[in-house]
């Protein structure tokens, strides 16, 4: 009887280890392999290279798993596990997951932003900064003409507002002109003046002339009827 050499000795075990999975080898065969026969790991590792027998680490890529975006299989490398079969895909997801749209409330332009803002209430309303001032403008529209017709009351309205003397300040404050320029408060008072409306007291000046500050006090003036003899 004809004695078998170490290399069909070796796709004799081959074949009968992989019968069940089909020319994959486990981990761990080809040492097996080697010490039954009595030869190195490399070379059991050759023969079953030329036997055209899958390799363990290709064995791990030839797993599988599904893409939770688009479905279709795709090979696992190692224990490494991932999602999605590319980038594309979990791109889809992340912004289909995560990202949202919504109308801006001036153009009407999409408004892409993160859904953990609507939790924290900080959902956005406009896309840019002039949008935003557009709507704020229309909103207002009118309110800020009237708020500087205040002054244009008559002096019966304005003695009820002021019975005594004021400052500058004190009248943009009363009449809500706090936020405007004092070059704007000092034409006003000074139409006012024309108009015999107010008068302006020079014996009442403040020490100290300050920066951007009007030194004078004023007065409404109140008609005087004569006294009957």
């Amino acid at each position: 009887m004809k004695k078998l050499s170490s290399a069909e000795n070796i796709k004799i075990l081959l074949k009968t280890y992989t019968g069940v999975t089909g020319k994959k080898i486990s981990v761990g065969l080809l040492t097996t392999i080697g010490n039954q026969v009595g030869v190195s790991r490399e070379y059991v590792r050759q023969v079953a290279v030329k036997e055209k027998y899958i390799m363990p680490h290709k064995v791990a890529q030839l797993r599988k798993a599904k893409c939770r975006e688009c479905g279709k299989p795709f090979p696992v490398v190692g224990s490494y596990t991932r999602i999605c079969c590319s980038p594309k895909c979990y791109k889809k997801r992340y912004q289909r997951l995560y990202w949202t749209t919504t109308k801006c409330k001036f153009c009407g332009g999409d408004i892409k932003y993160l859904k953990s803002l609507e939790k924290s209430g900080r959902k956005p309303v406009f896309c840019n900064k002039c949008c935003q001032g557009g709507y704020l403008g229309n909103l207002n529209k009118g309110k800020e003409r009237k708020r500087f017709a205040k002054w244009r009351m008559g002096a019966s309205n304005l003695k009820k507002l002021f019975p005594s003397t004021f400052t500058a300040s004190q009248f943009a404050k009363k009449l809500d002109y706090s936020a405007i320029a004092s070059s704007f408060i000092s034409a006003i008072l000074k139409e006012l003046r024309n108009k015999n409306i107010i008068k302006r007291v020079p014996s009442l000046k403040i020490g100290k002339r300050k920066r951007g500050s009007l030194p004078y006090y004023y007065r409404v003036i109140t008609s005087k009827k004569g006294n009957r003899k």
